[in-house]
């Protein structure tokens, strides 16, 4: 896995745990410009992990995904926002958990994190 592809606080498997990424982890993945852990995998993303996100079903078909003016449709294959001053942000729905984290900032200046 590529660490130019992480941020602080994305979540991600090491050596099959569900981890955090910290400054810490993110300096071990590196040495020398090379990447030194091969045990750093990104978590596929599913329905579970949007639940766990706080996005909730949007009752019309059951296979779209709200969370504030953000919005995930599976069927379509799209994630758009309205959020902030933007018009309407449309792009391909991400496959891994790091990159909606990473996906979701970029559009909404907040982070997305897990809602106990």
């Amino acid at each position: 896995m590529d660490s130019k592809e992480l941020r602080i606080g994305n979540l991600v498997l090491d050596d099959s745990i569900e981890t955090v990424v910290n400054g810490r982890l993110l300096y071990h993945m590196w040495d020398f410009g090379h990447e030194v852990s091969k045990d750093i995998k990104p978590i596929p993303l599913t329905e579970e992990w949007l639940l766990k996100f706080g996005f909730e079903k949007i009752k019309n078909n059951g296979i779209d995904y709200e969370l504030h003016d953000c919005v995930i449709s599976v069927n379509a294959k799209w994630m758009w926002t309205t959020e902030s001053n933007l018009n309407e942000v449309r792009t391909l729905i991400p496959t891994h958990v790091h990159t909606l984290q990473n996906l979701y900032f970029a559009l909404t200046g907040e982070e997305l994190t897990i809602k106990e």
